[in-house]
């Protein structure tokens, strides 16, 4: 399939206010794969030798539910992902694997007719920094961090540019965006959850932001956030690791 792009364009006032009544907690699922299930997704995400998109910060390898790939995964996936999140479309699928930690943003991406709905995570694998071991089972501590703000592209200057999202290099802090709701007064995070968790962006990066969940990356696991969320991964560099690496399957309604 070919490269996702982000293309500078907002959405209608009826799109807005159908993502907003649509919108929920992100949540986690422990145990969503069996023991099988996962060990099938793990061994082809690290089949993958040639990543497409091949970015600053991750590789990815998209398809379509329509494809050979796709079929299998929807033939895992789709009976208890329709029962969790309800109705829904998949956008596309997506492999993984991950280079430098995510700061802070939200998935979503301008449709003309589609309502962008969840992401959904399945972490497949935690590489270490000093070796290519791969823990089966616990893995060292990483986490996608999820945030109550949100964005709706309110904040568009309607140019029709399209761009990749997979550098970060001019991407600034969240309160300083246009159109982001649910913003706070001061800061609600800690320096040391930052220094803990987040300290690959500097502490003010934080600022009228506050944490609505926390996923631990766990084997079999899945979570979702709505794309309009923001969210972050840890440092996990930090935590011995070199690289993680999953599936995720965007969706819309």
């Amino acid at each position: 399939m070919e490269e996702h792009l982000y293309e500078d364009r907002p959405f209608s006032q009826s799109q807005i206010d159908q993502m907003i009544r649509r919108n929920g907690d992100s949540k986690c699922y422990d145990n969503f794969l069996s023991q099988e299930e996962f060990e099938q997704l793990r061994s082809m995400c690290l089949a993958i030798k040639d990543w497409p998109e091949h970015g600053k910060v991750s590789k990815y390898k998209g398809f379509t539910e329509a494809e050979s790939v796709g079929k299998i995964i929807k033939r895992i996936l789709n009976d208890r992902m329709q029962e969790w999140i309800g109705d829904h479309t998949i956008d596309f699928y997506a492999w993984q694997e991950s280079i430098i930690p995510w700061k802070i943003h939200p998935d979503i991406r301008w449709h003309n007719t589609k309502i962008p709905y969840k992401m959904v995570l399945f972490p497949l694998d935690v590489e270490l920094e000093n070796s290519s071991e791969r823990l089966e089972t616990e893995w060292n501590s990483t986490w996608t961090i999820a945030f109550d703000q949100r964005s709706y592209l309110e904040g568009s200057k309607n140019t029709g540019i399209k761009k990749v999202g997979n550098d970060q290099e001019d991407w600034v802090r969240i309160y300083d965006q246009e159109g982001i709701h649910h913003l706070k007064e001061g800061y609600h995070i800690t320096h040391e959850e930052h220094e803990k968790y987040m300290s690959h962006f500097p502490y003010s990066h934080l600022k009228g932001l506050s944490i609505n969940s926390m996923f631990k990356w766990k084997p079999r696991a899945a979570n979702y956030w709505d794309n309009n969320q923001m969210h972050c991964s840890n440092n996990f560099l930090n935590n011995g690791i070199r690289t993680k690496r999953c599936l995720i399957a965007c969706t819309s309604q």
